[in-house]
């Protein structure tokens, strides 16, 4: 889906189709034609019909090598566009596999800071209930509330992360249809 791959695919296409039009000149051509007419020498004859038949044979025998060279020349820059084309699908491929890869660390990642967020919270939690029976400190409080915002920071941050990695494999895949689950 990829609009590179597709030209690339559309230009070796075209290239071997040129070589296999430059390789079809050098072959013999046998040609078939034929030409009916009539015409009447008086308004008042009857018409008298002529036929002609013939068959022709075209051998390039001799062209000075130049179909030859142009074969040649054909029939290498279809290989090298072959070779270039196989080199995109696996640098796309690479590249897919590689932002898949970065979808499921990013996932993981997610998972991780919501973990650390829970924790964060209820860690919060219990010394808040602490601090009302007056064995905690408030700056322990304090320290408990910071540390569960900096986590629920960063699951936002894991998130945005999780959603710009969806939307880089869709763009390599040549979607284009944006973030998904």
């Amino acid at each position: 889906a990829r609009s590179a791959l597709v030209a690339g695919r559309a230009t070796l296409e075209a290239a071997t189709a040129r070589a296999d039009v430059a390789r079809a000149k050098r072959l013999p051509k046998l040609e078939a034609f034929g030409h009916l007419s009539g015409h009447a020498p008086e308004i008042a004859d009857g018409r008298e019909w002529n036929w002609t038949m013939g068959v022709q044979l075209s051998v390039p025998l001799f062209t000075g090598f130049s179909l030859s060279r142009g074969a040649a020349a054909a029939e290498a820059q279809a290989r090298a566009l072959s070779l270039e084309q196989e080199q995109r699908e696996r640098d796309a491929e690479s590249e897919v596999r590689s932002t898949r890869r970065s979808v499921e660390a990013a996932r993981a990642a997610l998972e991780s800071a919501r973990s650390g967020a829970s924790a964060a919270d209820e860690a919060a939690r219990l010394l808040r209930r602490r601090y009302e029976e007056g064995m905690a400190t408030v700056a322990d409080l304090l320290q408990a509330e910071a540390r569960a915002t900096e986590f629920a920071t960063g699951v936002a941050d894991a998130e945005a992360n999780l959603s710009m990695a969806l939307a880089t494999l869709a763009f390599v895949q040549g979607s284009g249809t944006g973030p998904q689950s």
